[in-house]
């Protein structure tokens, strides 16, 4: 995408965040803690926006995590056990 200061339009436009009021369904954001590509405030600004907007969505952060669904300490079961009782509940 290049550089923020050069496609600064570019990075607003496709931000999730400026993007929260177009949500149509219940969305599920899983966060690891300590991605540096993906900062945990970042995160927060989205539950925020969403919560703003009235947006429904599920939210689950695994503390000293970097992204992926493989880690130490049971993340993988973890997280997919929570992925399932998600799809289970939105889609019956």
């Amino acid at each position: 995408m290049g550089l923020l200061e050069d496609y600064k339009e570019n990075y607003t436009t496709g931000s999730p965040i400026s993007n929260a009021i177009n949500l149509k369904s219940i969305l599920m954001i899983i966060h690891g803690t300590a991605d540096d590509n993906a900062h945990y405030q970042s995160f927060e600004r989205l539950a925020n926006k969403l919560i703003k907007h009235n947006k429904m969505f599920d939210m689950m952060s695994f503390p000293m995590q970097l992204y992926g669904v493989n880690g130490r300490g049971g993340k993988s079961l973890n997280v997919r056990v929570i992925m399932g009782v998600f799809w289970k509940r939105v889609l019956d």
